[in-house]
């Protein structure tokens, strides 16, 4: 019988992540590469979070132009869903978050 053990969460994912993280590593088993894509594609998403709250603070224009962090936002959702994808979750995606 194999026993199920619980990967921790790398330590600086945002408290959302960290539980994305635990319940996914609880249902599935992911081989080592997996939990790469998986590390990569939760920072992914805590930079979108990140991004989206400091362009509500300044807005979409900074000086005439459009704020770089639009591009990073845009870019990690990307990257993100890309995680999502490559891990076989889409069914799940929306379940989960």
């Amino acid at each position: 019988m194999k026993i199920k053990t619980t990967i921790l969460p790398p330590s600086h994912l945002s408290p959302a992540m960290k539980q994305f993280w635990v319940e996914l590593t609880t249902e599935f088993d992911f081989s080592t590469e997996h939990l790469h894509v998986l590390r990569v594609t939760a920072e992914a998403f805590d930079r979108i979070q990140s991004a989206r709250k400091r362009i509500a603070a300044d807005g979409l224009m900074l000086d005439g132009r459009r704020h770089p962090l639009v591009g990073i936002e845009a870019k990690s959702t990307e990257l993100f869903l890309r995680g999502i994808r490559d891990l076989g979750l889409e069914k799940n995606a929306n379940a989960t978050l």
